[in-house]
């Protein structure tokens, strides 16, 4: 597949203006960019999938691979300031890259081993690069490596009980715009999940999030986030530990 596109600033990326004047004891703030010039790209993507049998099941796979060339590509940057300054905010703004390339790989498989039993998995890679003021540098926007696996079983029609696993890798510092940026750690988490139906209209669903209670960051939580900003802000920005959800369903 090719694919030749355009896209025009939003009007919330030429016009938009936030500033929490120092909550929580932070300054920052997103500004807006009138001079934004429209994004044009060319994207390439070759890719296959298909379904074959494995004992009383069966797997469906997909594989691709892509890889985009834009020009004035529109991207957030940190053009200044300090999260601790309240007269030098540390400041977000849209703004335009000469040039920015992006490639990357996706993979998922669904091995529905019988009728209770099933196995998921998939995988995320991605890179890029961006220029601007004909220096290039790492696409901050781009994440890390992800790979989720799950299993999932179904008990008739009435329940069914499933665990995922999810991987990150480390954001490394020369994929970065700034190698002053806070690099994340890579994680794993383990989410458990489960649900019955008590009749045709009512069920229940209930989970454990971040079962073994780890901590980490997700990238793009923390993204433009420096390591001079000390240790108390960057913990601050941590993706929940273990956490619950109850939730009934009731249609007609």
């Amino acid at each position: 597949q090719y694919a030749r596109g355009f896209r025009s600033p939003s009007a919330y990326q030429v016009n938009s203006y936030y500033n929490p004047a120092g909550s929580y004891g932070l300054f920052y703030q997103q500004v807006g960019n009138p001079s934004l010039r429209p994004e044009t790209s060319n994207t390439f993507e070759l890719g296959t999938r298909g379904k074959f049998g494995v004992g009383a099941g069966h797997v469906s796979y997909s594989l691709a691979g892509f890889a985009g060339r834009y020009n004035d590509f529109i991207d957030t940057k940190v053009v200044g300031g300090n999260v601790r300054s309240p007269n030098d905010p540390y400041t977000v703004q849209y703004v335009n890259f000469s040039k920015a390339s992006i490639r990357g790989l996706e993979a998922k498989a669904d091995w529905l081993v019988d009728d209770s039993l099933e196995v998921k998995g998939g995988l995320a890679w991605i890179r890029g690069t961006e220029t601007k003021d004909g220096v290039t540098t790492g696409l901050d926007t781009v994440p890390p490596l992800a790979v989720v696996l799950g299993l999932r079983y179904t008990g008739g029609e009435r329940w069914f009980a499933g665990v995922d696993l999810t991987y990150n890798s480390r954001k490394s510092k020369s994929d970065m715009s700034d190698p002053s940026f806070y690099s994340t750690p890579s994680f794993t988490i383990v989410d458990l999940h489960a649900g019955y139906r008590f009749s045709r209209h009512v069920s229940l669903t209930a989970g454990i999030n971040n079962l073994f209670d780890r901590k980490y960051w997700v990238w793009n939580d923390v993204r433009g986030l420096k390591d001079s900003d000390g240790a108390a802000t960057i913990a601050a920005l941590t993706a929940p530990g273990r956490n619950f959800n109850v939730g009934m369903k009731i249609d007609f």
